[in-house]
């Protein structure tokens, strides 16, 4: 059985995407409620009740009807139940995948990130529930997620739009790629190259943000490194 904090962060995006569906579709002039979702799953319109309101646990079988009906993937509302059925799916083309385990992480923007900078460390910690997700076979942390650079700070090696999946958890290390925040602003967040300039009687790292362009500036004092990157999509770092 699914932890019921998990089951409530399902149901609450499941209502959100049933909501937004329905309202679509108003708009259009066509009809869309949950004796819609019903008829599709051959069930009853409290059955799909009982879904929205986390009362019953979303399973693979009626996960597939919400994800028809509402026309999004299951990872827009159930993290997962699409990680489950991608690694039997990766299983049944390579046996040989048999032990390999592939997380979808979600992929955060600045306001999602806002709302859980200050909690990334925290082991009970529920990541938000987002509609991309970022595959990836590598041991992560609960808590870990993929952000994409929006400039050209980290050029020529990674362009703007490049997806970069970061784990909170991981102490950072010299060259390492970390996602660092304004310790001040919110929606500021920046990728640079981790850099130590030195390290203190207590242990702590004198460090600067740099970019691979040197066009962009360095970074210091007035920013926080939150993650540090484990992988680029496609590519491990």
């Amino acid at each position: 059985m699914v932890d019921r904090t998990v089951r409530d962060a399902e149901a609450r995006k499941l209502k959100e995407l049933y909501e937004a569906k329905k309202s679509q579709e108003e708009l259009e002039g066509n009809s869309f409620n949950q004796q819609t979702i019903a008829t599709e799953g051959g069930w009853t319109q409290p059955n799909v009740s009982a879904y929205l309101r986390g009362v019953v646990e979303i399973k693979e079988e009626a996960a597939l009807v919400f994800a028809k009906c509402l026309e999004v993937p299951i990872s827009a509302f159930s993290p997962r139940i699409a990680n489950r059925m991608l690694q039997r799916e990766l299983i049944a083309k390579n046996p040989a995948t048999i032990k390999a385990k592939v997380t979808l992480v979600p992929k955060l923007n600045a306001a999602t990130l806002d709302a859980v900078r200050d909690k990334l460390k925290d082991t009970s910690l529920i990541m938000p529930i987002s509609e991309a997700t970022t595959p990836i076979n590598k041991p992560l942390s609960n808590n870990a997620f993929s952000f994409d650079l929006s400039d050209n700070s980290m050029s020529p090696k990674y362009q703007a739009g490049t997806s970069f999946v970061f784990d909170p958890m991981i102490k950072p290390l010299p060259t390492n790629i970390v996602i660092a925040a304004h310790k001040s602003r919110t929606g500021e967040y920046i990728i640079r190259e981790y850099c130590v300039n030195d390290v203190l009687e207590d242990g702590q790292d004198v460090y600067e943000l740099k970019p691979l362009n040197t066009a962009f500036p360095t970074l210091r004092d007035n920013y926080e490194v939150l993650a540090v990157a484990v992988a680029v999509v496609d590519m491990l770092i």
